[in-house]
């Protein structure tokens, strides 16, 4: 289908859902007295109940339905919205079907034209319609107590009939006896959806041959509870549910990428088997190999395909065709040689049933989407042979509650047993099928079984005791021989006893929701996972260990530990394990196996057992959906192999599609490739690779494209940790406590050391600590401090607190302390432009988040410009292909002879750190910020000095014709690692910053930058012209000195024109003083976006944007606070490094108060002209004094509440707190971001942080007492 269709198709199946959805909920408050809320109200206010035999036997159904729901666990909210859900969801789909049904002529017209359909008018003249008919010739009225007039009743009616009629073979989505049934959709809203689904930009997708349009509406119902649940996620924190999981790992897999899967694996195996197979030049994207398997000689009937998370059966129609042309070939070359004597069907009308019946199966663990697979492979077996007869299907859903307490005791009665070691088994066995709507075809159902039965086995050896089971005598069990045929029949009883529990049920037409319609033949999911399968192809969903709640955490986990990542790994193996012996595995996934470090034992599990055959490494961009940058998908074919040496020197095909941005570019590319492969020809983008190379890289990779660079590199090289000592660093665990971005303490707090006996020495407290911050490749930038006084005492003893079970040794998380205040290279854990190495000075502690190489000084500028460089980053993709970057891979890399001691590369590096520290010192939020304006110089940029190295290091190893590929490597976006996601400790959640690729801002950022260096210079926070000050600048010294001017010396401003103290007035004449009258006015109209006057338009900003701005530039840390009135009619501005007990007065008395009494006055004044005042202009008076009287009410209340916090509260800042816990007893003061400090206000108040002097000035009571107990306490508030 054309992407403008499937567009259409996804708009009228969110319309047609939330219009059925409305429709369904209506019924049931309206007619059958479910109310929203789930409470179902008396029937007898209802009068359809009271008359209709229909409606009260639907109320039934529906008090049924609640009480099972209840019964599992469901409340009657819930269980109101499900059935509402799947009722609109069956009924949608019903429509559908009959519309595709219509157009492949397997139906006559039955929905197109409503109640005018030509079926509906025949079925009306048929015998025993009779009643129907008369109902019809009456009309639209008058309408019952459904709403419904005769004609639309009689409508009603054919449509459930002919529900029932295909209910016969498909029974999963038409079963006229469903709840869903009685729900059926009222005249008006079924109209509206006919009239939706008959317009022409839809008739593609109900044309014949479009059976995929189910997937798509199945994507496109289920993605709003996508969206839902992600957003929760991501918003919350929350974990998916169960009930999330159908949704948020539902993708549609490009039509494509399922013809490569299932053609080099089923094609494949038939190909196997018949050498001289026809079906090889027809099969578009068969892999040629270089030569065939033999494979055992089987009959088409046999060959067995699962899907395990089949979805719509995307994978089942490729597969539906592909099986059609074997069966064919197969009458067609029975009794020759290398074919069976006899075909597996007697006629080409038998092969559509005969494949449904014994070839395709499907498992999953959405009920809906099992409905809408049957209905898939009944459209396309039907438009192969209209005639032919469907009975059965080979589906399952893995979302089943089976037996609960009263349930297992009503059917081990029916079934005439009653002894123990039943009802032992069969219980244990319900207790694990509560995780089949988690795990689904992760379930291993068929092991349980066996593992229970063993465990009666040991049971009854150790109590000595026969087991007590019908039909066994005590001489037929005392016998060995006996002993084991007993217990492999109990175990086929067990199973046959499921099976006839599971067939009593659908035979009865009980619990739709427990076993659904023909799933139920039989345990159905039992028997697809006891079987083996020649062919498992799937696209298997995909959440990471991170997104997954408690339960099925623990069950991935414990059941698939080497996949225990992602869900898509633990299918990796599961899969692997549903193959046959000489099976063969094709799946779509996550592309993160084939190369991180935490999926090393996967991959050896995989390469123990299984031959790699091909892979399509895709890469970024398959799927448009979310961030098609960050999920990266390879196609994989597997084929299990027994033999160890033929697996080693077994030749995979790998075609890297990584650099195609879409799909359907990715498709082109390969069918090129594959082309030109089959033709003989090299291709650039196909690879031939031995699957016994990559244990030639650490931790062995998939890394299908090294050659012998790669190999040399890590082969002949010392790795960086044989060279030199690396370390995390200080990992404080619990850093809003003891870390602060470094301008909340101020520059002249921040305490100076070069060892640690020194920093003990000094008696300083914050001293720089390298986590996180801005990833600039070889800036020595420090963005963060760490409380360490006294050797970090107060650090040490938390730690023994926060972890007992360590006996008291906090090296744990201190790590090398000899190494704190030492220079060398940092690297940040976490990057998404890859391996980021930075300088660090002497005096830095570094942290988990950014771990330490400590070398001597001279080789940093070679270590830097090696480790940045495009080899040392591609080398490090190698071991890090992910956005993590631990130690343990990065430890590993290969540091080649002479590159630390090599001059030019010295030079270049030295040269680089010197550039770098002059861009960064352009930036505010610095500690070595010095000005807006870069110093003029004529050397080499960034990117050409960064391509000087590489080319150097090219030339240097002798790898020039690799050049182009690194480059494009580079290119591909790393993805979030599923499964060694590195969560570092944020001060704030939010102190990451990736480094910009250019330091050029646009006009705008750049006007906002100048009126923020210009409030701090009037704050007196930059000092220009004073020697190593922040903000110094570079400007004369006329200029310097007639900005110190402007510095307001307590950093007290307002927002209040004409005032001493304006801050707009003094930041425009900062900004003129150093740009000119002219250049001033445009940085404020830039920054603005506006024209008009500058007084006016930057007043406008800084009481309006400017805050808002700051306080996502310091990372919601401000050092500038806007203390304002509850409706913002007067604020005060300050800095908060100047801050003292005296400020809050000085503001009330000085400005707040002073401000009150010049409105007094002036309201006064305009009350006596008022008075002295008439018509017009009185009113005009009038309306003057009320907008001021609201000022003076708003002021007012502002100097209420600056005196109940300095009087009551007794408001004392302390910079060591930092900002946030300093705002928090402010938070009625700062009504344009309340939200941040008045959560922490509570914070402090339940005694979360008891550790900060805030806590200690409002409850000393508690605090003290805590500090009897809590010895990191007493260390903070000096009671130690």
């Amino acid at each position: 289908m054309n992407p403008e269709t499937i567009s259409a198709l996804h708009n009228f199946t969110l319309e047609a859902r939330e219009l059925l959805e409305k429709e369904v909920g209506e019924q049931l408050e309206g007619i059958y007295g479910l109310l929203p809320n789930g409470r179902l109200e008396p029937s007898e206010k209802y009068p359809a109940l009271k008359e209709l035999p229909d409606a009260s036997e639907t109320r039934t159904r529906i008090e049924q339905f609640l009480e099972d729901e209840k019964a599992a666990g469901v409340n009657t909210k819930q269980a109101r919205d499900k059935l509402a859900k799947e009722a609109a969801f069956t009924w949608l789909n019903r429509i559908v079907a009959f519309k595709m049904m219509e157009s492949r002529g397997l139906l006559r017209q039955t929905v197109s034209k409503g109640p005018q359909s030509r079926a509906f008018l025949l079925w009306l003249t048929e015998p025993g319609s009779e009643k129907d008919y008369g109902k019809y010739e009456r009309g639209d009225f008058p309408l019952n107590l459904l709403g419904e007039g005769p004609r639309q009743e009689a409508y009603r009616r054919f449509l459930l009939w002919q529900c029932g009629q295909l209910s016969q073979e498909i029974r999963v989505l038409f079963d006229p006896d469903s709840l869903s049934s009685r729900l059926f959709p009222r005249p008006l809203v079924l109209g509206k959806l006919i009239k939706k689904m008959n317009v022409p930009d839809l008739e593609q997708a109900w044309a014949p041959g479009n059976e995929e349009t189910i997937g798509w509406m199945y994507q496109s119902f289920n993605s709003e509870e996508l969206e839902r649940a992600f957003r929760e996620v991501r918003l919350s924190g929350k974990k998916f549910e169960a009930k999330d999981i159908p949704s948020v790992t539902q993708l549609f897999t490009p039509r494509w990428i399922v013809r490569y899967l299932v053609e080099n694996t089923l094609g494949r195996l038939w190909i196997d088997m018949h050498s001289d197979s026809q079906l090889s030049q027809e099969l578009e994207y068969l892999v040629p190999l270089g030569k065939n398997h033999e494979a055992p000689l089987k009959p088409a009937r046999e060959i067995r395909l699962l899907d395990p998370a089949c979805g719509t059966m995307h994978f089942g129609l490729v597969a539906f065709d592909l099986f059609v042309r074997m069966y064919q070939e197969e009458m067609e070359r029975a009794g020759k040689p290398g074919w069976p004597e006899m075909p597996s069907v007697e006629s080409v009308d038998d092969i559509p049933a005969a494949v449904l019946v014994n070839n395709l199966h499907g498992i999953d663990i959405d009920l809906r989407a099992v409905q809408l697979s049957a209905l898939t492979l009944y459209l396309k077996a039907k438009s192969m042979n209209p005639r032919a007869k469907l009975t059965e299907s080979k589906l399952a859903s893995a979302d089943i509650h089976m037996l609960d307490g009263e349930r297992l005791h009503q059917f081990l009665e029916n079934v005439g047993i009653e002894r123990p070691i039943y009802r032992r088994i069969l219980a244990a066995l319900q207790g694990r099928l509560e995780d089949a709507e988690q795990l689904g075809s992760l379930l291993r159902l068929e092991e349980e079984i066996h593992s229970l039965v063993e465990k009666e086995r040991k049971r009854f050896e150790k109590e000595g005791q026969q087991p007590d089971i019908f039909g066994w005598s005590k001489e037929q069990f005392e016998s060995e021989a006996g002993q084991r045929e007993f217990w492999e029949i109990l175990e086929v009883q067990i199973v046959q006893a499921l099976n006839l529990f599971a067939k009593s049920q659908a035979e009865q037409g009980r619990d739709q929701n427990f076993f659904a319609g023909e799933t139920t033949k039989g345990l159905r999911l039992l028997e697809l996972l006891s079987n083996r399968y020649d062919i498992v192809v799937t696209n298997p969903p995909y959440m990471s260990n991170r997104k997954m709640n408690s339960r099925l955490k623990t069950l991935v986990s414990n059941d698939y530990p080497e996949g225990k990542g992602d869900l898509y790994a633990a299918f990796i193996r599961r899969c692997m394990e549903l193959a046959a012996k000489h099976g063969w595995v094709g799946m779509l996934t996550m592309h993160s196996f084939m190369f991180i470090s935490s999926y090393e034992k996967l991959r050896d599990w995989i390469r123990s057992r299984a031959v790699v055959e091909t892979i399509a490494h895709c890469g970024p961009g398959l799927f448009s959906v979310g961030n098609p940058g960050t999920l990266q998908t390879a196609a994989h074919v597997l084929r299990r192999e027994p033999d160890a040496i033929t697996r080693e020197e077994a030749n995979g095909t790998y075609f890297r599609l990584v650099k195609e941005p879409n799909s359907e570019s990715k498709q082109r590319r390969f069918e090129e490739a594959l082309a030109r492969l089959k033709s003989g020809e090299k291709d650039p983008i196909v690879y031939q690779y031995s699957q016994g190379n990559f244990d030639r890289l650490p931790r062995s990779p998939w890394c299908y494209w090294t050659t012998l660079f790669e190999y040399r590199m890590f082969g002949e090289n010392a790795s960086l940790s044989s060279l030199f000592d690396i370390d995390m660093g200080l990992k404080t665990s619990a850093n809003f406590r003891f870390v602060r971005w470094w301008w909340e303490v101020g520059a002249s707090k921040i305490a100076r050391a070069s060892t640690r006996d020194e920093a003990r020495d000094s008696g300083g407290k914050w001293f720089l600590y390298a986590k996180g911050g801005r990833d600039t490749p070889f800036s020595s930038e420090v963005s963060h401090v760490v409380n360490w006084t006294n050797d970090g005492a107060e650090v040490k003893a938390f730690l023994v607190e926060q972890y007992p079970y360590l006996g008291g040794k906090t090296e744990w998380c201190t790590h090398n302390q000899d190494l704190y205040f030492q220079p060398g290279v940092v690297w940040s854990t976490v990057s998404s432009r890859g391996l980021q190495c930075r300088k660090i000075l002497t005096g830095v502690i570094t942290s988990n988040a950014s771990y330490g190489i400590f070398v001597r000084e001279d080789y940093v500028p070679n270590l830097l410009a090696y480790m940045n460089s495009s080899v040392g980053c591609y080398i490090a993709r190698i071991l890090c292909p992910t956005i993590n970057h631990n130690k343990g891979d990065i430890e590993l890399l290969p540091i080649p002879d002479r590159i630390l001691i090599d001059r030019h590369l010295r030079e270049l590096g030295n040269q680089v750190v010197l550039l770098v520290s002059s861009i960064v010192e352009m930036d505010e939020t610095s500690p070595s910020f010095s000005s807006l304006l870069m110093e003029e110089t004529r050397g080499p940029d960034y990117v050409q000095l960064s391509n000087r190295i590489d080319a150097y290091l090219f030339t240097f190893l002798e790898i020039e014709s690799m050049k182009e590929f690194i480059n494009e490597f580079l290119q591909t976006p790393l993805e979030a690692d599923t499964a060694e996601a590195t969560t570092t400790e944020d001060v704030d959640g939010s102190d990451r910053q990736e480094a910009s690729d250019s330091p050029i801002l646009d006009a705008q950022d750049n006007a906002v930058s100048w009126i923020s260096y210009a409030v701090g210079i009037v704050m007196g926070r930059f000092e220009p012209g004073v020697e190593n000050a922040i903000g110094r600048g570079r400007f004369p010294n006329e200029i310097s000195n007639r900005l110190h001017t402007l510095a307001d010396p307590d950093a007290i401003l307002v927002m209040d024109e004409g005032h001493s103290d304006d801050l707009p007035a003094k930041v425009l004449q900062s900004l003129a003083i150093i740009l000119g009258d002219e250049a001033a006015a445009e940085v404020v109209k830039a920054a603005t976006g506006k024209q008009g006057p500058a007084e006016e338009l930057l007043g406008q900003y800084l009481e309006r944007t400017f805050f808002k701005v700051h306080i996502q530039q310091y990372r919601k840390r401000p050092v500038y606070w806007l203390l304002q009135s509850p409706k913002k009619k007067y604020g005060v501005w300050l800095f908060h490094e100047r801050m003292n007990k005296d400020t809050l007065f000085r503001i009330r008395t000085e400005y707040v108060d002073y401000k009150v009494n010049l409105l007094e006055g002036h309201i006064a004044e305009l009350r006596e002209k008022r008075d002295a005042a008439e018509g017009r202009e009185r009113r005009k008076l009038e309306k003057e004094i009320g907008a001021l009287s609201d000022v003076l009410d708003d002021i007012r209340e502002f100097s209420r509440r600056l005196e109940y916090i300095i009087e009551e509260r007794g408001y004392v800042p302390h910079i060591d707190d930092g900002v946030l816990l300093n705002m928090a007893p402010l938070w009625e003061l700062i009504p344009s971001w309340q939200k941040e400090p008045k959560k922490a206000w509570k914070a402090l108040e339940r005694g979360d942080y008891d550790w900060s002097y805030q806590a200690m000035d409002h409850w000393p009571e508690r605090v003290r007492e805590k500090c009897k107990t809590n010895r990191s306490y007493a260390i903070a508030h000096g009671l130690e």
